[in-house]
């Protein structure tokens, strides 16, 4: 039921916004975007039967076009998980009424280090847990999903920091989360297989749609992540989450109009009960 109240918000706070927000979260992973090009294109790896048998056919490279990849791959690691921490706080301020524009992607550009070394560690420690079994490796995942929105929000925190504190606030919560995820992936298979329907009809449309799609839905999950942090982040949130949620069900029924910040609660002067409550989060 909460899902639906992540994904509410996170639409209503997206209302007038999209183009900005699409352009923010798409350009959070440019240069993976980037690596990921350059090699289909200068790198294509193929596979071929030769006398019924499959072989790897790799093509000669030469070292103009390794120099070009290492470079890719270095603006990659260095500057994505900095990016992805100022793309973690414009939705945050989003949800919150405030837009910070497309410059808010660049808004934690001092962090670049600390953010580095964030990504590190939750590499690592998902990796040693992966080790074991694949299922505590994903589990670690989620465990360390609210670390970078922790930093984003607490620019004064370590990187230790905020891993603890995101260990801490997703305890109980991660099945939660998960399900959050999984119901995006009905839109995860309608962009694949809009991409392969129009493969048929040209490869270049259906890359474009593709990557529109798919940055769509991308733009829609960052904004109901950014609610289910908030929630999760602040003291007594799932409570006031449940009962803001329940105000915009009855709200809904009755057919009344919303107004104010996409992260106040419907605005109903006829429900006395909701004057009485208090509407937000905040």
């Amino acid at each position: 039921m909460m899902n639906m109240y992540y994904k509410w918000k996170g639409r209503n706070a997206l209302r007038g916004n999209w183009q900005t927000a699409m352009v923010v979260a798409f350009f959070s992973g440019i240069f993976m975007v980037l690596t990921q090009v350059y090699q289909n294109r200068f790198m294509p790896v193929a596979i071929e039967m030769i006398d019924g048998m499959y072989y790897w056919r790799v093509p000669q490279i030469t070292q103009g076009v390794w120099i070009g990849f290492a470079v890719l791959q270095l603006c990659s690691v260095l500057l994505t998980p900095v990016l992805s921490v100022g793309c973690n706080h414009y939705f945050v301020r989003r949800i919150e009424g405030e837009e910070l524009g497309a410059k808010g992607l660049f808004s934690r550009m001092n962090l670049t280090g600390k953010a580095l070394w964030l990504y590190v560690m939750m590499f690592v420690k998902i990796f040693l847990w992966t080790c074991l079994l694949i299922v505590p490796g994903f589990i670690a995942a989620i465990r360390y999903s609210m670390a970078p929105y922790l930093l984003a929000e607490h620019p004064d925190w370590t990187a230790k920091e905020a891993l603890e504190e995101s260990k801490r606030i997703m305890k109980g919560r991660k099945g939660q989360y998960f399900l959050l995820l999984l119901s995006f992936i009905g839109w995860t298979l309608a962009s694949n297989l809009l991409q392969i329907s129009l493969m048929s009809i040209n490869g270049v449309v259906a890359i474009v749609a593709g990557l529109f799609v798919s940055c769509w839905v991308n733009t829609y999950v960052n904004a109901s992540v950014a609610v289910f942090y908030k929630v999760v982040s602040e003291e007594g949130g799932e409570q006031k989450a449940q009962q803001d949620w329940e105000r915009i069900v009855r709200s809904m029924q009755n057919g009344s109009p919303f107004s104010g910040s996409p992260w106040d609660g419907p605005n109903d002067d006829n429900d006395s009960d909701d004057q009485d409550d208090g509407d937000s989060l905040n």
